[in-house]
């Protein structure tokens, strides 16, 4: 052996490049974890290894030998990772271990769907018990007004914020389990990183990830049937699907994010919260394998508003998905829906200034607006409901002159809210003017092309304030596309221009804290090339 050979031999061999054996992805050389084989790990659940390493049974006996201990550094079993400090501040260091900390056999399968059930190797191996054991949160005064911060008055959160801290604060794991359920505390923890992130943020909110959609799913599976007994439990589910669809939305994830909506759809619709207050219809004939469910409003006044808020925030978010991506809402627009809105009473005032007059508008905007564009399908198939047209017309410009000026709201997450339903109407009038913004035969040019840029500059002016904001709602950055886009067919007319580069300005704010917006802003720079 040469002095060479010797040196190399008693340094610690780097797994940088190297491919495991197991799932044939190349290590990253990050310690103490691999995070390339953390997030694509085999499906049998075994640890990696690499070319250079021993199997695992040699690996003990090396061990066992002092002598050989350092020879066998080159072998790294993905367990065990350091609990990073900022994370002790979070949560309490005594109910709290990393999730990498399982034991090495428990498998990640992130390809499968996000409500299937999990691969035999999970199965085998992963139980909630050991899993409660090995990430137990107890949740801190920081970590809940995180969370309070950012969604007490959100549109679509819907639980009274008095009785979610209280639940949330209780001293034990099996107390909280008895109000809360698991899938929704994993979802908030994810949402909590996701507002504060700290040093390993991003790792914990894979973990965190996997660990809501692997409850979420055995939960709906086990109170779904007991939906119209158990409400509370329900809307829980609800919410926790809601929740986690948000933050797809945020991440620009949409194939995870609708699957997440969809289930929280229909565990609202089983549950009959479209039917809350209606009177008893008449059995259907022929009978249906499945009634419709009608639920009365509660008696208590609080429980009565989470469940009709609930049903609202079920369909904001789907008018969200539709906003983003074109696709139908989950909702069927002829559903028959008798739940009171927010806005009306006795459910919620009238106001301006309340919170929920505020929520109240900015679900109607989402309304006409997926409606808006449920229009412009059937109009490209069959151009001749020019009287619909100007009816969606009028409507959106009738509820425009409603909604008061983001400006002239004091709280954020009110201003928020009155920006996101401004330009959801103002959008919907881009959509439904931009195909007659050039010459055709059609009559509606004639008129659509000033009012298309008219609606587009007022869509820009609204969502100029969003700098001074500390949130920006993901849905902001697609309907800011829409004023881009018109504004980039105008080129190179010196004011189409102008607005062109002021609206670009805006979209790279939001990119920096959305990636939904830089993944339009990504559109811009290789699609149309910075002018």
């Amino acid at each position: 052996m040469t002095d060479s050979d010797s040196s190399a031999k008693s340094r610690t061999v780097s797994n940088m490049q190297r491919a495991c054996l197991n799932c044939r992805c190349r290590c990253d050389a990050k310690r103490p974890v691999c995070q390339q084989c953390r997030l694509r790990p085999p499906r049998h659940g075994k640890p990696c290894k690499y070319t250079h390493a021993p199997p695992p049974e040699e690996a003990s006996t090396h061990r066992e030998d002092s002598r050989d201990f350092e020879v066998d550094e080159g072998l790294i079993f993905l367990a065990d990772p350091y609990l990073s400090p900022p994370l002790r501040q979070l949560y309490s260091p005594e109910e709290l271990s990393p999730l990498s900390m399982l034991p090495s056999s428990i498998g990640y399968t992130p390809d499968c769907s996000p409500l299937s059930s999990p691969p035999s190797s999970i199965e085998q191996h992963y139980t909630p018990d050991s899993l409660s054991r090995s990430l137990n949160p107890a949740p801190t005064p920081p970590f809940i007004d995180a969370l309070l911060s950012r969604f007490a008055h959100h549109p679509l959160f819907f639980f009274d914020p008095s009785d979610f801290r209280r639940f949330v604060s209780l001293p034990s794991p099996s107390l909280r389990s008895s109000h809360l359920s698991e899938g929704l505390m994993y979802v908030l923890q994810l949402w909590a990183h996701r507002i504060s992130p700290t040093e390993g943020s991003s790792s914990w909110e894979d973990d965190l990830l996997f660990l809501a959609s692997h409850h979420i799913p055995g939960e709906i599976m086990k109170d779904a049937p007991t939906s119209t007994q158990h409400p509370h439990r329900t809307l829980q589910l609800i919410q926790a699907c809601i929740l986690l669809s948000l933050y797809y939305l945020d991440v620009s994830r949409p194939a995870e994010g609708r699957y997440y909506c969809a289930a929280a759809t229909s565990l609202a619709l089983t549950a009959g919260l479209h039917r809350l207050g209606s009177p008893l219809a008449p059995k259907s004939f022929p009978s249906f394998a499945f009634d419709e469910a009608v639920v009365p409003l509660p008696p208590d006044a609080t429980r009565g508003m989470e469940m009709v808020a609930a049903f609202w925030s079920v369909v904001l978010l789907n008018n969200y998905w539709v906003a983003v991506c074109g696709a139908p809402s989950c909702i069927a627009s002829d559903l028959v829906i008798t739940t009171p809105r927010q806005g009306d009473a006795p459910m919620g005032g009238n106001d301006p200034a309340d919170g929920h007059f505020t929520r109240a508008r900015l679900i109607e905007a989402s309304v006409l607006h997926e409606r808006t564009i449920s229009f412009i399908a059937r109009d490209h198939q069959n151009p001749q409901n020019e009287g619909e047209f100007w009816q969606f017309d009028h409507d959106l410009r009738t509820l425009a002159g409603t909604l008061g000026h983001p400006q002239a709201i004091n709280d954020p997450l009110e201003r928020e809210m009155a920006m996101t339903a401004h330009a959801l109407v103002q959008a919907a009038l881009v959509r439904l003017h931009a195909p007659y913004l050039h010459p055709c035969v059609d009559p509606r040019v004639t008129h659509s092309h000033g009012k298309c840029l008219a609606a587009a500059r007022a869509l820009v002016d609204c969502l100029d304030v969003v700098t001074s904001l500390n949130h920006v709602d993901p849905v902001l950055g697609p309907l800011l596309a829409c004023a881009a886009d018109v504004y980039a067919s105008q080129l190179p007319d010196p004011a189409a221009s102008a607005e062109w580069g002021r609206t670009l300005l805006l979209v790279e704010h939001m990119a920096q804290r959305s990636p939904l917006a830089r993944k339009c802003l990504m559109r811009y720079e290789f699609g149309h090339g910075r002018r």
